[in-house]
């Protein structure tokens, strides 16, 4: 299976080809950051959850 961040990363890159790019990337994105990942501003990089320290 494969990690959750991978998949979200790959459908940030097919949405960036869309015409309605920017409203679908934001809401994955923000669907990314409820389950505790992080996001680059450009919406196009979700980084895994870190271990608490």
């Amino acid at each position: 299976m494969e990690a959750p961040a991978v998949t979200i990363n790959s459908y940030l890159g097919l949405f960036r080809q869309t015409p309605a790019s920017h409203h679908v990337r934001a809401q994955l994105a923000n669907a990314a950051r409820r389950r505790g990942f992080s996001v680059n501003a450009s919406l196009t990089k979700v980084y895994r959850k870190t271990a608490n320290a």
